[in-house]
Order: structure tokens, then sequence, then C-alpha cells
């Protein structure tokens, strides 16, 4: 995954108008026509906006995730003061890596005149073929790591026994 990519994407699409107007209105239609095609283009598992109050606006999503509004409540004071956001979170479908920004209008694609309207989240699942792509377009191997188990360090890189 292209976490740069994605980065880029949610800058580019989170200061525009008619985004803002979704999450203060939840046009469900409008999201539909307007934002859906994300989840197939970019190979984005989750999508979703939550409106200014931090509540849960809309959602689109692959096969691979049915879980929706798990965005921890702790984030949204955070990216309201940053802006832009990566972090991790377990959903039951696995490990989400989690992308946020702040909706803004138009006028502001710095996000620095106007106060946030809102958030949007792009969320990859960091399952098997995740990581069988990792590995591929890295030709090395990759997996989780445990904490508590038995961390051995060689050559660079960490590994652990199970």
């Amino acid at each position: 995954m292209n976490a740069y990519g994605y980065t880029s994407l949610i800058s580019e699409i989170t200061y525009w108008d008619e985004l803002v107007n979704f999450a203060e209105n939840g046009d469900i239609v409008w999201f539909d026509n307007s934002l859906t095609y994300l989840v197939d283009t970019y190979k984005a598992d989750y999508i979703d906006v939550y409106n200014i109050d931090n509540k849960f606006v809309a959602k689109a999503s692959s096969t691979l995730i049915n879980s929706k509004d798990f965005i921890p409540k702790e984030v949204f004071p955070i990216l309201y003061k940053e802006k832009h956001i990566k972090f991790y979170v377990k959903i039951p479908e696995g490990i989400a890596f989690v992308f946020g920004a702040t909706i803004h209008p138009s006028e502001d694609p710095y996000k620095n005149k106007t106060k946030p309207r809102g958030y949007f989240f792009m969320v990859k699942l960091m399952n098997d073929k995740y990581f069988q792509n990792l590995e591929s377009i890295s030709n090395s191997s990759a997996e989780y790591l445990v904490p508590g188990k038995n961390f051995i360090e060689k050559k660079g890189f960490i590994t652990t026994r199970i």
C-alpha cells in the first residue's frame, strides 16, 4: 500500500465545498455518486465521513470490512487540531491502517483559513493479501510481531519465535 498516495488523496478531496455540504446535510445520494468510487479506484477497503460533532454520517466499503463507525472518539480532537492523521486500529476484520483529514471549503486548500467542518477517513485492511503484496513488491517477508514474545534481532530486522 502506498501510504503517501492515500495521504495525498485525502488532502486533495477534503477541501471541497460539496463535501462540506455533505458532512452537514448527509445527502446519501451525493455520497453514493461522488465518493463511493474511491473504494474501487484507490483500492481502499473503507471510507467514511463524520460531521463536526463527531457523528457518523456515511460509509462505503469493500467486502472485506463490514464494521462501521469504528474510529476511536479520542482521534477527533487530535485531528481537529492537526488536520491530518494516520493510525492503526483493531477491528473485528483485523488491523486497519487509517488515514484521516478534516474537511474544509474549497477556498482553504491548506486548511489554515477556516475551521474544520467535518472529518473524512480512508482505511486499508492489513490482512494476508496486504502482506503478500508487501512481500512481493519488497522481495522480503512480513508478519505481525506479537508483544511479549521472544523477539530476536538479526541482520537489521526483528523477528519472533512463536
